[in-house]
This record gives C-alpha cells, sequence and structure tokens, in this order.
C-alpha cells in the first residue's frame, strides 16, 4: 500500500468540515484513503485532533516513510512575530528526507513557493534547506481542479493531476438533503455578497454588480465606495441564517476564477435560500447550468441583471436552483489517477 501525508507548513492542519481549509484536508485524505492509500496527517496535535489515529504529531514524523507529501498552501505570515512550533521542524525534516510533494493548487494567491526561503528571510535561519526544497519544488506535482492551471497561477507545471476536488467534496458534504425550515425566512435584504476583500479585481466586479441601495448587504467585507449594509464575519450557521433573508447571492471570483475554477461560492449559494447571480465571466458558456429558465435568469452582466433576478426571487425558482444542483453532483463521476506515483531517487548530497 503507497502511504501518504497531508501537511500545512505555516498554519496547523485541521482535519474538519466546517471551513474550506478544514474541508481541502478532510476530503484529500478521505479521496486518498477511498484510493487505497495509507494517510497520514501531520502537524501539531493536541486536543482537537487527539482521537484521530491517523493524525501523527510533527515530533515524530518519518518524513522518509512517505511515497508522496501533498501540501496544503498557506501565505508565510507569523502571526505576532511568531512561527508555530512544527513550521521549522517539518521544513527541516522534509528537507532531510526530500520525499515527492504534491501541492494542491485550489487558490490562486497561494502559490507553492520555498518555505525555507520564506523562514530564512523572516528569521535567518534554515538556509540550508533551500536548495533541496527547491528541487522539491522544480519537481512537485501539483493537484488541480479547474481547466487551465497556467492561467490560475501563471506559469506552466510539468507535472499536474487534474481532478476537480471542489465538486467531489460539496458532493459527499451534500449527500444529505437539506432539511426544510420550519418557517419561510422573511427576506430582509435583496442582494448579499460575502467573503473576505481579496483583489482589485474580485472588488471591481462587486462594484459594477451590486446595485447602490442600503437593502443589500456585505458580510465581512469593508468598502466605502459601495453603498448598502455591511457586517462583520459570521460563523457558519450565523451566516446560514443570514443568507436565509436574503434574496439574491453574487457569486464572484478572482480574474484566475473566471472560466476556469468552480468556487465553493457557487455550491453554497446554489444550494441556500438565496438565487446564485453568476457573472457571465465566471462561466460565458453556460455550461454550469442545464436548466433553460435558470439560463435565462441566473446568468448576470450588470446591475440592471441583478435587480432582475431580485425581481423575479419565488420559491418555485429556489426549488428548480436545488435540482440543478442535484444534477450536477449527480453527474460528476470524475476518477482520481494518479500517473506520478513512484518512489523519487534523489541524490544524498543534501541528506544529513
Amino acid at each position: 500500500m503507497k502511504k501518504f501525508a497531508l501537511t500545512t507548513i505555516f498554519l496547523n492542519p485541521v482535519y474538519g468540515r466546517d471551513r474550506a481549509g478544514q474541508l481541502e484536508i478532510y476530503y484529500m485524505h478521505k479521496l486518498l484513503t477511498e484510493n487505497g492509500y495509507d494517510v497520514d496527517i501531520i502537524g501539531k496535535k493536541g486536543r482537537n485532533n487527539k482521537d484521530l489515529p491517523f493524525y501523527i504529531d510533527w515530533s515524530v514524523a518519518d518524513w522518509t516513510k512517505y511515497d508522496g507529501v501533498i501540501v496544503q498552501g498557506t501565505s508565510g505570515n507569523f502571526f505576532g512575530g511568531k512561527q508555530f512550533k512544527h513550521t521549522a521542524p517539518i521544513i527541516q525534516g522534509m528537507a532531510d528526507a526530500m520525499p515527492q510533494i504534491y501541492t494542491l493548487a485550489t487558490d490562486p494567491l497561494m502559490l507553492p513557493l520555498n518555505p525555507a526561503t520564506i523562514i530564512n528571510k523572516r528569521f535567518k535561519t534554515h538556509q540550508d534547506c533551500i536548495k533541496p526544497w527547491q528541487d522539491m519544488i522544480d519537481n512537485q506535482v501539483v493537484i488541480f481542479p479547474g481547466k487551465d492551471l497556467e492561467l490560475f497561477w501563471g506559469k506552466k507545471y510539468k507535472k499536474v493531476v487534474e481532478f476537480d476536488l471542489f465538486t467531489y467534496i460539496f458532493k459527499d458534504l451534500y449527500k444529505e438533503d437539506r432539511p426544510e425550515p420550519l418557517f419561510v425566512a422573511e427576506k430582509e435584504y435583496d442582494v448579499v455578497y460575502y467573503g473576505r476583500k481579496r483583489n482589485k479585481f474580485r472588488h471591481n466586479l462587486l462594484k459594477n454588480l451590486m446595485p447602490d441601495s442600503t437593502n443589500n448587504l456585505l458580510i465581512s467585507y469593508k468598502t466605502n465606495d459601495i453603498v448598502c449594509r455591511q457586517i462583520g464575519a459570521l460563523k457558519q450557521h450565523e451566516l446560514i441564517d443570514k443568507l436565509d433573508t436574503c434574496k439574491v447571492s453574487l457569486i464572484l471570483g478572482d480574474e484566475e476564477h473566471m472560466d476556469n475554477t468552480i468556487t465553493f461560492r457557487f455550491f453554497e449559494t446554489m444550494r441556500s435560500n438565496c438565487l446564485a447571480a453568476i457573472p457571465i465571466e465566471y462561466d460565458p458558456s453556460r455550461s454550469l447550468i442545464k436548466n433553460p429558465i435558470l439560463r435565462e435568469l441566473l446568468y448576470i452582466k450588470d446591475q440592471e441583471d441583478v435587480k432582475r433576478l431580485v425581481e423575479s426571487y419565488s420559491e418555485d425558482l429556489l426549488e428548480l436552483q436545488r435540482e440543478e444542483l442535484d444534477r450536477i453532483l449527480k453527474d460528476f463521476d470524475q476518477k482520481f489517477i494518479n500517473p506520478f506515483l513512484k518512489r523519487i531517487s534523489w541524490s544524498n548530497h543534501y541528506r544529513r
């Protein structure tokens, strides 16, 4: 049996189903296990993961026994000027063992950078790990859920496994029917967008599509040039409840997502009690939606289209939208195929 590890270098990997980063770890573990791999998660073992037999503390990890290590991308930020206790040992341990690394291309802002270079620049340590890590990065296998990795990360990669991880996640996450609410929430807002502020492209898209009205809502997004009510971040259950009070939810993305990668927000909104407003740039061929009524209504080009969608809101359209999501998830049957699964023979030049 082939043995794999999952890790996150600058944050502690979390195995769960509440947030995007947790879902990636949870479902990559599930996907690999389903395909016959023996899979560990390596990080700081503590109270929240102590009962997971496959969660291995960094202090006892043996990196030489893995056929592959999947690295979840995170930004190299050091909160309070400090690093997580596991960060430096993982960088050192992998530099010593030099396993075949796999990177998840799930965020266009999380490029596969050399962590040894990052930590050396900040703390003046691990200079001897820079070259081994660069060799691993140059030989990495990228797991990509979209159409065009060069568009997503700005360069060509030699080894790519194309697998729609996001649809795989939500097919399992939504396999149980969502319970019907005891009552239909009163619609307090017309249009909502939720998410943190990321870049100029997404902001301009939001400005062009969000109608000016105090009857619209931004959640966890602060700006001075869009007229609407703005509130802070909400916990997951609070967010779902708040979405229930809105008629339409904008599905936005970065420029690299457009006509390339389906985002979490697409699935979340399609299952919510909001109609999904899909910018035409997101899916120019309208290939995601098959229902003819929804194809005409859900795709938007400007604020007027958004207003028309708000005016069209009905429970019947919501039911059509949920049925369309059911079809999308039912039709997904992609297999995970890894043609790069073999042990790599590195020179002992870097081993200590």
